[in-house]
């Protein structure tokens, strides 16, 4: 399963019901040109971090910088998924 994944800033108004009300808000706050930092939504429906395809997983930890670990918010607590 490849992942489903895109930038905040490219979120679409209908998109809440594959990628999440938060990923949603944080789209509307960067349409509303709020200061937002730079990040990726992936869809609700996709694996755990560490379950992603390798060359998923290396694009986006270039692209925002990650060198260990991706931080994730999911639900109501954050979870710090280690890579190997």
């Amino acid at each position: 399963m490849r992942l489903q994944i895109t930038d905040f800033s490219a979120l679409k108004k209908d998109a809440e019901a594959i990628f999440g009300g938060k990923s949603h808000g944080l789209a509307r706050l960067i349409l509303a040109q709020a200061k937002v930092p730079e990040g990726f939504a992936v869809a609700a429906t996709t694996l755990p971090p560490d379950q992603w395809h390798e060359k998923d997983r290396e694009v986006y930890l270039s692209k925002f910088g990650f060198s260990r670990h991706i931080f994730c918010v999911i639900s109501f607590f954050v979870e710090k998924y280690f890579r190997n």
